[in-house]
């Protein structure tokens, strides 16, 4: 019922932040986790996204879980995230580079060497696409 309910939660609202889908991706029930993070997947957007990350850091199950998100997003979240790695800090920081890493060097790449090199030397382990 509560997997159901966190479905449900991405139909009736269209506010990554508001929707409290955040506070369930990482619900000892797994069933109801990857609900939530499919749910938020559906309604994270580039107006929310800052939002939706504040809550990446020290716990890794939620950060693992927001990760997933948005890599299940249909959202170009790649010169946001360049932004964000620029003023984060702590495990935040280390979060952020994974993200692009896990998007691969095929969609962010070329971005990443033109627009912050300065972050190359902690993405020279983006994959390439073939794998």
């Amino acid at each position: 019922m509560r997997a159901a309910g966190a479905w449900g939660l991405a139909d009736v609202s269209t506010d990554a932040e508001s929707a409290g889908l955040v506070a369930y991706v990482h619900d000892s029930d797994q069933g109801v986790a990857v609900h939530a993070i499919l749910a938020l997947s559906r309604i994270v957007r580039s107006d929310n996204l800052e939002a939706v990350l504040q809550n990446v850091g020290e716990d890794g199950r939620q950060s693992a879980g927001l990760v997933r998100a948005l890599l299940l997003s249909r959202l170009d979240f790649v010169p946001d995230i360049v932004r964000l790695i620029r003023a984060s800090s702590g495990e935040r920081r280390q979060w952020l580079p994974y993200l692009l890493a896990c998007r691969g060097r095929a969609a962010c790449g070329q971005y990443v060497s033109d627009q912050a090199p300065e972050l190359l030397g902690r993405t020279r382990f983006l994959p390439d696409a073939s794998g």
